[in-house]
């Protein structure tokens, strides 16, 4: 059983690409990504450009990084993860999402950590 919850980068409501109200679980400040069993990464293209300015979302995912996790991600994060230096291409455990499907992921997710990553980061 997993359970999904949205981070937003700030507190407060927030859009979909449809303009549908969306109410975010968390904010990016107030939810380390430590405190997650697994992450993914999935911004709307157009809030990628503020993204990358905010070191909050950066230095987030570097932690999910750092801390072994499973990383899903959509085309739209790769800017994210060149800003944080953080590698995603033939990567264990950083898996991108294609066309929304998640089976991959979820089966790496079943992990928990990716020990392999572990020298480094360390």
């Amino acid at each position: 059983q997993a359970t999904v919850e949205l981070i937003a980068p700030k507190i407060g409501t927030t859009e979909d690409s449809k303009g549908k109200e969306l109410h975010p679980d968390h904010f990016l400040d107030g939810a380390p990504s430590c405190m997650f069993d697994c992450v993914i990464i999935a911004p709307e293209s157009l809030q990628v450009p503020s993204l990358t300015e905010l070191a909050s979302a950066t230095d987030w995912l570097r932690d999910a990084y750092a801390h072994l996790k499973v990383i899903g991600f959509t085309a739209e994060s790769r800017p994210l993860f060149e800003k944080g230096s953080v590698p995603f291409d033939n990567e264990p455990g950083v898996l991108e999402l294609k066309k929304g499907k998640v089976d991959d992921f979820i089966e790496s997710a079943k992990m928990h950590r990716i020990w392999d990553r572990e020298s480094k980061v360390r």
